[in-house]
């Protein structure tokens, strides 16, 4: 009838071919290289990016920690008006942006982009020790500006220092990996150091940050 004539003139758009002896056993041997591949680009597999990856947590741990606390900090310890705290926030945001708009000349003249990181991250972590010596708004004026400086390079150089290390094809799994890790690094560190500096003071907890 009709619906006999229909699937006969269909038949050769849906040609469907039986499964050969052999397909079987390359089925799996395909899963299972590909499989593989899978697990060879993954960045957990590398451990120099491990490394790396444990690195930028730690950093990040204690990254925003002195910009949350700058205000308490101000008006706590040093006795300040809360406009001097507004004041060193603006300061440091001016700093930062300096910083990252001569990126460029900095990492030509320094000797590349893992340098002028290295430094930066440094010197991070030096000013996050320093805070508690302030004694005055001018000392926390300065001590932004400083600050601003090295806040800069550290998040704008990551895309670079991941090419330079493990090339630009595995830039985006690596670039999201590594936001990954700035992500727990930002979201258990204030929250902690804020206990600590509650409990012991906040000479040591930003000597932790």
């Amino acid at each position: 009838g009709l619906t006999g004539c229909l699937l006969l003139l269909a038949a050769p758009f849906f040609r469907v071919s039986a499964p050969g002896p052999t397909d079987s056993g390359k089925r799996p041997a395909q899963a299972g290289s590909a499989l593989s591949r899978m697990k060879s680009k993954l960045p957990c597999a590398d451990a120099a990016y491990l490394c790396w990856w444990c690195n930028t947590v730690t950093c990040f741990f204690g990254y925003f920690a002195p910009v949350t606390l700058l205000a308490q900090f101000a008006v706590q310890e040093l006795d300040v008006e809360p406009d001097v705290a507004a004041s060193a926030y603006t300061i440091l945001g001016l700093a930062a942006f300096a910083s990252r708009a001569s990126l460029g000349c900095l990492t030509e003249r320094c000797g590349g982009a893992r340098r002028v990181h290295f430094v930066a991250q440094f010197g991070n972590g030096v000013m996050v020790i320093l805070l508690p010596l302030c004694f005055d708004a001018w000392s926390l004026r300065i001590w932004s500006i400083i600050y601003g400086l090295t806040v800069g390079p550290i998040i704008a150089l990551i895309s670079v220092i991941l090419s330079e290390l493990f090339g630009t094809e595995r830039l985006p799994l690596n670039h999201g990996f590594s936001r990954l890790a700035v992500g727990i690094g930002s979201f258990v560190g204030p929250p902690a150091i804020g206990v600590l500096i509650e409990a012991t003071g906040y000479q040591a907890g930003f000597a932790v940050a």
